[in-house]
């Protein structure tokens, strides 16, 4: 069965997009997948504006960000 048929799925992705963890398939796999993200957020962060959810059918993308201090 391959990752887009399983119901739930986490992508944690850095700053710049790369790929930390996937919990269905392989993190380098989904390289592409991970760019179209954080571009999507990207382009919403840089309107003034914040992401939280994309709903497209049945399919929810619900974005959690965690800003860290170092």
């Amino acid at each position: 069965m391959s990752w887009e048929q399983l119901p739930k799925h986490i992508f944690v992705l850095s700053a710049a997009g790369k790929p930390i963890f996937t919990r269905h398939g392989d993190e380098q796999d989904m390289v592409t997948i991970f760019g179209l993200l954080q571009a999507v957020y990207s382009i919403a962060q840089d309107s003034g504006d914040k992401i939280r959810c994309i709903i497209s059918g049945k399919r929810r993308i619900i974005y959690f960000v965690k800003e860290y201090d170092f």
